[in-house]
């Protein structure tokens, strides 16, 4: 069951779609997440984010904002953040 993901920085949208796992770079840590993961709020770090669609990866280079979780329904709201090769 895919999540639904939307990625965005302080002057663009980086990306919104289904997403079947995210690796988020948080503050404390990297973080998985997969569908029906428990509701989660935190502080996003400096790094790679990384979005699992149908059959490719989305590399994101982020730093800092917020992120959340909830009912398979995930935000990444970063200060700053552009697309990169992996």
């Amino acid at each position: 069951m895919p999540m639904y993901v939307t990625v965005v920085s302080r002057t663009e949208s980086l990306f919104s779609g289904e997403c079947t796992q995210v690796t988020i770079p948080a503050e404390s840590g990297e973080l998985g997440i997969l569908s029906r993961h428990e509701p989660v709020l935190g502080v996003l770090g400096e790094g790679r984010l990384r979005l699992h669609t149908e059959g490719d990866v989305k590399i994101f280079k982020v730093k800092g904002g917020i992120y959340s979780v909830d009912n398979d329904l995930v935000t990444i709201a970063a200060h700053s953040g552009e697309q990169v090769e992996g």
